[in-house]
């Protein structure tokens, strides 16, 4: 314990280490203050014309907008939307003719619109075109996506996979609920996923370096003349930077959503994850989706600073540890968003990494493993997988250099 107090005040007292937190801090509040100055709403001038407002005033005029649909989003509201939304449409002109009153219930065109791009493509019972909504759409909008479910469970031949399908959709709360600025707080989820991945570039510099830095500057060899010493310095560091990773994480995105929570207020957080993802059987708000990825960053944010650690501590040289991680980092990303694996099992092996627990947020829409004869939500086999990842990351640590 003393010697973990010793390393916790070296690494507090560095004015560098200081500066650096601030930094996290800054990036967080300005990373927030970016994504607010760029939401923008259309409002209808006098004269009909369309003027594009972004900012404060895009906020405003979006939550003036949302207050007269939100709350439970009936059949009935459904209707409503869909009426005022084909009734827009100029079919001489061939263009959709923006209305205030268009604009006041466009939200409500979201989740009828979800039903269009179903899991699978055999799903879809009633075709919708570019112009009208359907009317089976909005009047029977739940038992539409009822049956469309059931169109796909009947295509799974194990009934146990599809017994437990059905009781995860028992779960999900029925009637959808949508609150005020919900559309703004779904976007603000994929810059926090943003956020992140900027956290973990951060993280791999701070924790690549954690024991090269002691064995470059002469300390590890005094330190590790004794066995104790040796392993005292190992599980102290060890903590220690898991204490500072961890506080990275948290400085930059709690303040990203304080800052973004004070402009929109929280009643967004009350819609149903289904406004966007319909067949999502996760019974999830925004508050949870937001709370899970919260989570799940933080999770894979300290797997990847042990892993990181790890590398650092059998590595001579910072360079060295660094090139072996940031070249990993680079394999991930390359891999995630140009290469795009078709193989099941790659896909599996990068959503169970530090990086891919790190961005849960990907996979709530869907169940998963139904291939393998399974079902199952993987976030919650991400998040387990997460902290197995870091016990074993750090019990290796101290285990391979005592």
């Amino acid at each position: 314990m003393k010697t973990l107090k010793l390393e916790l005040k070296n690494i507090f007292c560095k004015k560098i280490n200081l500066l650096f937190l601030v930094f996290v801090l800054g990036i967080g509040i300005v990373t927030a203050f970016f994504f607010l100055k760029g939401v923008s709403a259309d409002k209808v001038l006098e004269d009909g014309s369309i003027q594009i407002v972004k900012g404060k005033e895009a906020i405003e005029l979006i939550n003036e907008y949302d207050k007269e649909i939100a709350g439970e989003i009936t059949e009935d509201k459904l209707m409503m939307a869909r009426d005022i939304f084909n009734s827009t449409w100029d079919s001489e002109k061939e263009k959709r003719n923006i209305t205030k009153e268009l604009l006041e219930i466009e939200s409500l065109i979201g989740p009828m619109d979800s039903l269009r791009f179903p899991i699978k493509d055999k799903m879809t019972i009633v075709k919708w075109d570019d112009v009208d909504i359907p009317i089976e759409y909005a009047r029977n909008y739940y038992s539409l996506r009822q049956d469309m479910l059931k169109k796909y469970t009947d295509d799974i031949k194990d009934q146990k996979i599809v017994e437990k399908i059905w009781k995860m959709e028992e779960k999900v709360d029925k009637p959808f609920v949508m609150g005020i600025n919900h559309n703004v707080w779904g976007d603000s989820i994929e810059w926090l996923s943003m956020l992140i991945i900027i956290c973990l570039i951060l993280i791999i510099f701070v924790s690549a370096t954690i024991f090269t830095e002691a064995k470059e500057n002469g300390l590890y060899e005094i330190v590790a003349r004794t066995a104790l010493g040796q392993k005292k310095f190992h599980s102290s560091k060890l903590i220690a930077g898991t204490i500072f990773n961890a506080l990275i994480y948290l400085l930059m995105m709690l303040s990203y959503l304080a800052i973004v929570y004070l402009a929109l207020g929280g009643d967004g957080l009350k819609t149903s994850f289904q406004i966007d993802m319909a067949f999502s059987p996760g019974n999830l708000t925004y508050k949870k989706v937001i709370l899970i990825q919260i989570i799940g960053g933080f999770i894979g944010s300290l797997a990847l600073g042990s892993l990181a650690m790890l590398v650092s501590s059998k590595s001579k040289k910072s360079k060295i540890a660094l090139t072996i991680m940031i070249s990993s980092f680079a394999i991930y990303g390359l891999l995630a968003i140009f290469i795009r694996p078709e193989s099941k099992l790659i896909q599996y092996i990068m959503n169970l990494s530090p990086c891919g627990i790190s961005q849960v947020f990907f996979q709530l829409p869907f169940p998963n493993y139904i291939h393998l004869g399974l079902v199952m939500w993987l976030p919650y086999v991400m998040l387990i997988f997460g902290l197995v990842q870091l016990i074993i990351y750090d019990y290796l640590t101290v285990k391979l250099n005592r």
